[in-house]
């Protein structure tokens, strides 16, 4: 159970540091529409973007720990950027699949931002986790 609540915590860290870091990044660079620490609100929501980032990290991270909280060494940090990479890749498509949208121009963009940003994420995660698992 503490472990859980290690994790939520870590997931919001990693979404409120390493996330915006990521989509500062990829903003940088114009790769793609992200918006670093994003206060608009978005269609339906009437929440800040950056507010369902860290709920979005909140409910990954104790699924996130679930599956890499038997790795070892290097292959801890690796496990959770590459889960998470994965993880955002897939999500990209299933919502793009959703609404209609079709693997045209700017798909692979979307997919190597979304994985850079899963990555970020994955490995602010570990970090946050392997600092959180000192305490009692």
């Amino acid at each position: 159970m503490r472990n859980d609540i290690k994790a939520v915590i870590a997931g919001i860290g990693a979404a409120a540091t390493l996330l915006q870091l990521a989509a500062w990044l990829i903003a940088r660079q114009h790769w793609a529409p992200f918006a670093p620490l994003a206060l608009a609100e978005p269609a339906l929501w009437r929440v800040p973007l950056v507010a369902l980032e860290c709920v979005s990290g909140a409910v990954a991270g104790p699924i996130a720990w679930r599956l890499i909280r038997n790795s070892e060494a290097a292959g801890y940090y690796m496990a959770s950027m590459i889960l998470a990479a994965l993880a955002a890749v897939a999500i990209v498509g299933v919502v793009t699949w959703a609404h209609g949208g079709s693997p045209a121009q700017g798909w692979l963009i979307r997919c190597e931002a979304a994985a850079l940003a899963g990555g970020f994420w994955g490995f602010g995660f570990a970090l946050y986790m392997h600092g959180l698992r000192r305490l009692p």
